[in-house]
């Protein structure tokens, strides 16, 4: 509320710096930015733009965090849904949740949504309050996410690394024929009741290529301008 402009960087005090110390702000966006506060707009990492703007590098910080230690452990408890989850918002999707029945606490968890609720507390997820929904707010948590989820011993998220790597390479190899089955599969998996529509189809494609992060930059549209640093995967 008022105290919003207190709670990290804003969009101008970030300008600000990387016009003072030459960095470049579109990256500096790309990398920390993501998280939204009513009255203010963008609000940055601290610790990760003056730690990017000291090493002269663009790079996970967040790893250096006490919060990063948790992370495996909440994505690893055992509800129902939750590795398709993080896979859509590693893939770059938004998922709906519902705040409300949160216990405020680090062990008391009864579905999907209070595991998600807590990482947004914890800044991995941001929270749109009008759509009630969340995401992944930039590229330095995104990394962590798919740093951690390779970690995770559950057998279902393993599967889906595995069937997501494979994909992957399936696509680079034009393997047409294994590309359309695994698509198949996973639209069957996730999206029965809607099975024509294109925001589920949209869905689908972000779970199934969800660790082409590791290598590739997911674009839905190309943007005129885009950063030739990056390869893109296009959806």
């Amino acid at each position: 509320m008022e105290f919003a402009e207190y709670v990290g960087f804003t969009e101008k005090e970030v300008r600000a710096l990387c016009d003072q110390y030459d960095s470049d702000f579109s990256m500096m966006k790309f990398w920390y930015d993501g998280y939204m506060l009513e009255g203010i707009g963008s609000v940055y990492n601290p610790n990760s733009v003056m730690k990017a703007i000291h090493n002269h590098k663009f790079h996970s910080y967040w790893t250096e965090t006490s919060a990063a230690k948790s992370l495996m452990e909440y994505i690893s408890l055992d509800f129902d849904g939750l590795p398709g989850t993080v896979a859509e918002l590693v893939g770059g999707g938004e998922v709906k949740v519902d705040p409300r029945g949160f216990a405020n606490d680090l062990v008391t968890f009864q579905n999907r949504d209070d595991v998600l609720t807590l990482l947004i507390h914890l800044g991995y997820l941001a929270y749109d309050e009008d759509a009630e929904r969340v995401r992944i707010p930039n590229e330095e948590i995104r990394q962590e996410f798919a740093r951690i989820i390779r970690e995770v011993k559950r057998s279902d998220t393993i599967r889906r690394i595995r069937e997501s790597d494979q994909l992957i390479l399936d696509t680079v190899h034009k393997n047409a024929e294994a590309v359309a089955a695994q698509i198949e599969k996973i639209h069957e998996e996730e999206a029965p009741l809607h099975y024509n529509s294109d925001q589920s189809l949209r869905s689908v494609m972000k779970r199934a290529y969800f660790s082409s992060g590791d290598e590739y930059v997911l674009l839905e549209e190309v943007p005129s301008g885009q950063n030739p640093q990056h390869r893109s995967c296009g959806i």
